[in-house]
């Protein structure tokens, strides 16, 4: 991870340090019930002697769980988004880094407007986060969950062929166009690939409380710490290489 300038602590990396937890709480105590309900539904439908009933519903709540399951990646990519342009607009504020920054902050999007901004602001290449592979897939998941069809979805299909894996395999049928063989609405997010999102958030609040502590004169306290949050992002990282 390479640096532009000498880090300096502000009050938005303690307002910070809980963010990583919050997404975590938002995984177990709303994503995951939610889900495992569905599932739960999907499995007494499954099972219902009457077949003709069971299979009305059940295509009915298959497309439930694709909509629920869409939504609460949007609400994980919401939580996410929130929390980095609230930390940085914190930052700008506690360092008072001028109205020009201000003024980007108002209009950032993703990609290298937010690169180039996270840079000016952290002196940090957001880049070479180990996360950010897995933060730009959430991203782009968000997008295509709250608009459709679009620039993400395009790019969903050419780098994440398996979220449609009911779908035909579009290298058998290159003259038909990509948005016919593989729908947004025929995209399969498991509940699998949202905890690895999620700990791509935490795994990267892990390494700006890292980051931020290492900045301070050596301490046994400061340290032990930095040591507690390097054994953390150990399985974290390890899942975010997967991508």
């Amino acid at each position: 991870m390479t640096t532009a300038h000498q880090w300096e602590l502000s009050i938005a990396d303690a307002y910070a340090n809980r963010y990583g937890d919050v997404a975590q709480d938002f995984l177990t105590l709303v994503v995951e019930p939610a889900l495992a309900a569905l599932d739960k539904k999907a499995v007494k439908l499954a099972n219902d002697p009457d077949l003709a009933v069971a299979t009305f519903q059940g295509f009915d709540h298959a497309n439930l769980i694709v909509k629920t399951t869409m939504a609460l990646c949007l609400g994980i990519q919401s939580v996410w988004e929130q929390q980095l342009t609230g930390y940085l607009r914190n930052c700008a504020q506690s360092l008072e880094l001028g109205d020009e920054i201000q003024r980007r902050l108002e209009k950032v999007k993703w990609g290298a407007s937010m690169n180039s901004l996270f840079l000016d602001i952290r002196g940090l290449d957001f880049q070479s986060f180990d996360s950010y592979k897995r933060l730009d897939l959430l991203q782009t998941l968000g997008n295509v969950c709250r608009h459709g069809e679009g620039k993400s979805a395009m790019k969903l299909r050419k780098e994440y062929t398996e979220l449609w894996p009911h779908w035909a395999d579009t290298s058998k049928h290159p003259e038909i166009p990509l948005i016919y063989l593989a729908p947004v609405t025929g995209i399969r997010i498991p509940v699998s690939l949202l905890r690895d999102l999620v700990n791509a958030v935490v795994l990267f609040w892990i390494d700006m409380q890292r980051i931020g502590l290492e900045s301070l004169s050596d301490q046994p306290a400061v340290d032990a710490e930095i040591a507690r949050l390097q054994e953390r992002r150990i399985p974290l990282l390890a899942i975010t290489s997967r991508c």
